[in-house]
């Protein structure tokens, strides 16, 4: 879920954006609403927030505040192109129709999720010292993230049929050298009791055994 921020001076607008087009995107939380300036960076430091729906006249006034936006992924509408996405941010026009600025901030937050999702996998198996020496952490990882955005069908019940395949798609590979490239590196995971413990998306694991890729995959993605 993805904590946004809405900025702008009239309530109406607000009130506009919000059952229009935020109220029927899935993974976003509107956590606040700032009407002037002081607001605005009061709620930023307050709440950190992923995600700032700001116009673009507004941006063009702050661009000597860049640094307080810098960890913020911006939705900009009022924008003078029809549409226009940068790596982090995505420019939306005040002519385009509610139903096409759905899917595209639908689609920007899909790609985002998956982004962070990426990097918090890493961070995950960093801490579990996996060796990124080996391609069976890389395919470790494409099987998290693959399983992660398939989540809702759990295809992660049955790695060989519906995940191995496309992780090899994607890795220019096959079934079988991903499988035992995973079965290899899950074999160099060293546990350690005191780090489970301190992050709560790995408390399923216990430090007598060493799972199986099977049940390291399907126990980690619901965590996530």
């Amino acid at each position: 879920m993805f904590n946004l921020i809405i900025f702008n001076k009239n309530l109406n607008t607000i009130k506009s954006l919000t059952n229009k087009i935020l109220g029927k995107i899935d993974n976003i939380k509107i956590a606040g609403i700032a009407t002037d300036t002081t607001e605005l960076y009061s709620l930023i430091t307050e709440i950190q927030p992923d995600l700032l729906l700001i116009s673009y006249s507004d941006l063009v006034s702050k661009s000597n505040d860049k640094i307080i936006f810098k960890k913020i992924h911006l939705i900009v509408y009022n924008h003078e192109k029809t549409y226009q996405k940068s790596k982090n941010n995505l420019f939306l026009s005040s002519n385009i129709n509610y139903q096409l600025a759905i899917q595209y901030i639908q689609s920007f937050i899909t790609k985002l999720d998956i982004t962070m999702i990426r990097k918090r996998i890493i961070k995950l198996l960093s801490i579990l010292n996996f060796n990124f020496k080996l391609i069976g952490t890389t395919y470790l990882l494409e099987a998290l993230i693959y399983s992660y955005a398939h989540r809702d069908s759990y295809i992660f019940e049955n790695l060989e049929r519906n995940v191995y395949p496309e992780v090899a798609k994607i890795c220019n590979s096959n079934t079988q050298n991903v499988k035992f490239s995973i079965i290899r590196a899950m074999n160099s995971l060293h546990l350690n009791k005191n780090t489970i413990k301190e992050i709560s998306e790995l408390s399923f694991l216990n430090t007598d055994e060493k799972p199986t890729a099977k049940h390291f995959i399907s126990s980690l993605v619901p965590r996530l």
